[in-house]
């Protein structure tokens, strides 16, 4: 392997610069913080704070001993600090880390250079500063209790990830809670660049924003200040995304700091910032389905008033009259209409016993409905499709309900959730079954409302 990289890492601190310096020099606040794992378990921390000292922290990770050392080269406390690095032993092979510090109007800036770093191993290097310059900001301030931390992983590559997060067109479509509409980000992605955009509420309130983005690393961190609209007035809070690998898919954290304690616990306890983080993070999953496969569009006009339509889609007791194949048999249907609950049924169908339920992620009656569907066993677990082995396990379903004249027009949008590369290619082969089936479904569905 050829070493003869070099990578830079930058990151804003909202403390003096003595303090961010420090923290690099103190055994106490090592161990906290450099090179540590959330699973891992410190061994050893030892700090010889001077040119030509050095340091050595072990961790334990399962039954791996990582071991990291360093060897100082100049402190100059507080703007420069430089060291050899290496990995396993004092005799294996070392680069060059020297971190800069820069002090600010408000705190400071840390400039990490790491020279010699292998070939090919660039990305993964930075992904790991990154996340030791976070267990760094966490460790020198308050910043646990000023946090709001949320993850969720995704069964996509990091590439297209990043695209739907910064893409305008893309992250009007996920961006803010249910039942909040966004419009198209105005602006430029660029560093001290912003970004403008409206959130509506279901009640037609306009929240406008304003992000100014200070860190932008493509496919791994994306920094800004998020404000209101009005470039004059200060920012409420700092954000911080990272895209990180999970298996062959990719996790997703948001951090949230708010400048004090008051500040995240009121947005927490008056606006619901922890669940409507959350449901922003689905909706993103959601819009990332519809950028990895385009989904199967079912139109339908129906001569029945949307509030009857609405509760065909979502009452038992119609349901059971139409819900499945055509031909099909519906079988004790029961239906805990709420975002988290579960509608669940048997289906008689050509001769056999299948079962299935929905898990509701958005109920807007009589407007919208978003639920993930997939075939289940008797107790509810779900399992493959029981002729096609290589279907989805799991189906991102919206219906949207709209008045056409004195009737309603329903528009499905069908698509895979979280599936690999052979059930995306499956539900490709089948697009027109799938239209059929609906269409048969749909005829079902308007002689049984012409009958009620």
């Amino acid at each position: 392997m050829t070493s003869n990289n070099t990578l830079v890492v930058k990151r804003r601190f909202a403390y003096p610069v003595e303090s961010v310096f420090d923290a690099w020099l103190d055994a106490k606040a090592l161990g906290a913080w450099l090179f540590k794992t959330p699973d891992g378990k410190m061994e050893k921390v030892e700090v010889d704070a001077r040119v030509g000292g050095g340091f050595k922290i072990n961790e334990r990770r399962g039954e791996v001993l990582a071991e990291h050392w360093g060897r100082y080269i100049e402190i100059d406390r507080p703007r420069r600090l430089a060291f050899d690095f290496g990995v396993g032993g004092d005799s294996e092979p070392t680069t060059r880390v020297t971190v800069d510090f820069a002090p600010l109007e408000a705190g400071c800036e840390l400039t990490l250079t790491h020279e010699g770093v292998w070939a090919g191993y660039e990305e993964r290097t930075a992904q790991g500063w990154v996340m030791i310059l976070d267990n760094l900001s966490r460790s020198v301030g308050d910043e646990a209790e000023r946090e709001i931390v949320i993850s969720r992983s995704f069964a996509a590559p990091r590439a297209l990830v990043w695209e739907a997060w910064t893409t305008p067109e893309h992250f009007a479509q996920w961006m803010g809670p249910r039942g909040f509409t966004t419009t198209k980000p105005v602006g430029q992605l660029k560093i001290e660049g912003s970004w403008r955009y409206d959130m509506v509420d279901a009640d037609g309130t306009v929240y406008p924003n304003r992000l100014v983005f200070r860190e932008i690393t493509p496919n791994s961190r994306l920094a800004y200040d998020h404000g209101g609209g009005d470039e004059t007035t200060a920012h409420d809070f700092e954000v911080i995304v990272t895209f990180a690998d999970d298996g062959d898919g990719t996790k997703v954290t948001l951090r949230s700091l708010f400048p004090n304690k008051a500040a995240r616990d009121f947005v927490v306890e008056n606006i619901g910032a922890i669940e409507g983080g959350r449901q922003t993070l689905e909706r993103l999953g959601e819009k990332i389905a519809h950028i990895q496969q385009e989904p199967v569009v079912i139109t339908r006009d129906f001569t029945a008033p949307r509030a009857l339509v609405f509760d065909a889609f979502t009452k038992p007791e119609h349901l059971a009259h139409w819900w499945g194949p055509k031909g099909c048999k519906i079988i004790n249907p029961r239906n805990d209409l709420k975002r988290g609950g579960e509608f669940r049924y048997g289906m008689e169908f050509g001769g056999a016993m299948m079962h299935g339920k929905q898990i509701y992620r958005e109920v807007t009656p009589p407007n919208r409905l978003v639920f993930e569907n997939m075939f289940t066993d008797e107790a509810g677990n779900p399992i493959p499709h029981p002729g096609a082995a290589d279907w989805p396990v799991k189906m991102l379903t919206t219906i949207l309900f709209e008045d056409v004249g004195k009737g309603t027009r329903v528009t499905v949008l069908w698509t895979p959730l979280d599936a690999n590369a052979a059930e995306r290619a499956t539900f490709d082969a089948n697009r027109a079954g799938m239209n059929q089936g609906w269409s048969g479904s749909f005829e079902v569905l308007e002689a049984y409302l012409a009958s009620i």
